[in-house]
């Protein structure tokens, strides 16, 4: 089958104009995250939006970026609640589940992409080397593709359960309501939303998407994606929009295929991308093991 692409809601306006094949600069992307987080008044904190490592401070690179992103040249992390902590917070604890706790705890907080990634490994380094270009593409998962074939997030909590309570609540603007839809579900189901974070999905459904999702890795095969944030990919889905992302072009290629981190689709599968840059298209497969699916084809 034809995939075809409905577009992604944004919250702000800095990224409303991309389209998928579009490239875009590697600093264009940082620059378009920083001008959407500074539309947030607690934005205007101490921290670094570009995780500062002193040993990279004297190459000319990193340094223009330090110098242009950077409040302040830190460790320290960038986290602010522009709508303030989740009204339903109160319903959990902190304990760990699996590694983690209820995300109901730490739920409507904003922190920007690149806090714990090495940028000059992950980028700098691989342009000077040859092994990237220096843009990246634009790409985007089709809603409905997500919406059938993805089953859990990466930390193998299953959301059929959320997507269930989603479909069943009228009005996201009633919190009392949805206060009490959220104690029949925990009454019914065990931890059904320890991975899905209730007012976040309401910020999407309502607000938008604040930025794509971006990926620095390029390998001689395949181009992991998804190696994080996939509460996100399941929310932005259910909002009824695309799930957009930036990923890394390998050098004088054409032709070049994507794959999911983990095995988060319908019967243990990765989602395989072929992304064919002459014709601007792509296919998408769920792969398990020497077993390939062709599901369709997307075609802007």
């Amino acid at each position: 089958m034809n995939y075809k692409l409905v577009g992604t809601k944004y919250w702000k306006s800095y990224f409303g104009d991309l389209k998928c094949f579009d490239r875009i600069s590697f600093i264009d992307i940082i620059s378009r995250i920083d001008s959407t987080l500074r539309e947030f008044k607690e934005y205007y904190s101490s921290g670094a939006l570009i995780s500062f490592k002193e040993e990279y401070e004297d190459i000319p690179e990193m340094k223009e970026l330090y110098d242009k992103f950077n409040k302040e040249n830190s460790t320290n992390r960038i986290t602010f609640w522009p709508e303030g902590r989740s009204p339903f917070a109160y319903k959990y604890t902190s304990k760990l589940i699996g590694g983690t706790s209820n995300y109901q705890i730490r739920d409507g907080q904003i922190v920007p992409p690149f806090e714990r990634k090495d940028i000059y490994q992950s980028h700098v380094l691989k342009e000077k080397t040859g092994q990237i270009d220096p843009d990246y593409l634009y790409l985007a998962i089709p809603y409905e593709f997500i919406s059938e074939y993805m089953v859990k997030t990466n930390n193998n909590w299953n959301m059929d359960i959320a997507k269930k309570f989603i479909r069943e609540v009228k009005d996201w603007d009633d919190i009392e309501s949805i206060d009490k839809l959220i104690d029949k579900y925990d009454k019914k189901y065990l931890n059904w939303n320890h991975d899905f974070p209730i007012f976040g999905f309401m910020s999407i459904f309502k607000n938008g998407l604040l930025f794509p999702n971006i990926t620095f890795s390029c390998g001689p095969h395949y181009n992991k994606i998804l190696d994080s944030g996939t509460h996100r990919l399941f929310m932005t889905a259910m909002s009824g929009s695309d799930f957009p992302m930036f990923v890394q072009i390998p050098k004088n290629k054409i032709r070049f295929s994507l794959i999911s981190v983990m095995n988060i689709f319908k019967d243990e599968t990765q989602l395989r991308i072929d992304v064919d840059l002459e014709n601007k298209e792509y296919v998408l497969f769920l792969d398990k093991k020497d077993k390939s699916s062709k599901l369709g084809l997307v075609k802007p």
